[in-house]
């Protein structure tokens, strides 16, 4: 940006081409409080220069950057953010160098990116080669993935684990998530469990909240059991962390109860 003599123009003619140019629509406009300090700076140049800033206005050279966006095609897809069909929006960015705020020279190559009409969020091309059913698929396995490393947290509340403990995880593994894991994966997850110190409530807070209500049910299903499968009585710290789930799984005491009650049809797990 260069120094002009005439700060009050450049004020005027930045807030008339704050968010479009010549019917070029702008991605991000002009931060205001940026150009008013801009301006004040301006005006302190041309003091020290002994510049009057009613002087003449010809000399005056603006030079700055800016993104244009352009939308190539349109279509349909499924967006991982509205889980269902969207129309969508196959747009364009690249960044210009300006002269007088006019785009005169390229300095980025253009980026493409994929825009969903209804909730706005950008995405990568590759998402056009996603549909429902794969979408659906690798979250379920992201769930169950998840459910097994709660009922982790769960059983290591005790700061140990027993054989019979590791046995109950390769069963609830198996049986309730349907996604069994040998006793190495179940070793590594476990070294890695007592390696982070993260409670259960926290992991759960944290990847509970893209759960659906039929998957958290059964994630509180297995770790119900993960609780209960030691030898001796359960202990305080892990019934602590049963009772915290109701809210935090945002469950009613009807259906926290129903769950239990459930639980024990497994109770050989």
């Amino acid at each position: 940006m260069t120094c002009f003599n005439d700060a009050i123009w450049f004020e005027d003619t930045v807030r008339k081409h704050e968010e479009s140019i010549f019917g070029i629509v702008v991605i991000g406009t002009i931060d205001i409080s940026t150009v008013d300090q801009s301006i004040r700076d301006c005006r302190r140049e041309c003091q020290r220069a002994g510049i009057d800033d009613n002087g003449p206005r010809q000399n005056m050279i603006f030079i700055s950057t800016m993104q244009l966006t352009r939308t190539l095609e349109r279509g349909e897809f499924y967006c991982p953010t509205c889980e269902s069909i969207q129309g969508y929006r196959q747009r364009s960015k690249r960044t210009f160098l300006t002269l007088y705020f006019i785009p005169v020279i390229p300095i980025s190559a253009p980026e493409p990116f994929i825009q969903c009409d209804n909730c706005k969020s950008p995405w990568d091309l590759s998402v056009l080669h996603i549909d429902q059913r794969t979408h659906e698929q690798v979250r379920e396995n992201q769930f169950r993935n998840e459910a097994i490393r709660s009922c982790v947290l769960m059983t290591l509340e005790d700061e140990e684990i027993s054989e019979s403990e590791i046995q109950s995880l390769l069963r609830i593994s198996g049986v309730i998530l349907e996604n069994p894991i040998s006793r190495e994966e179940l070793g590594r997850l476990c070294s890695v469990a007592m390696h982070s110190g993260i409670e259960t409530h926290n992991y759960v807070m944290t990847v509970s909240k893209r759960w659906n209500m039929q998957q958290r049910l059964l994630a509180l299903q297995a770790m119900f059991l993960a609780a209960s499968s030691c030898e001796e009585d359960v202990s305080d710290a892990k019934i602590r962390q049963l009772g915290r789930l109701k809210d935090l799984l945002e469950l009613t005491e009807t259906e926290f109860e129903a769950v239990i009650e459930d639980s024990l049809m497994f109770a050989g797990v």
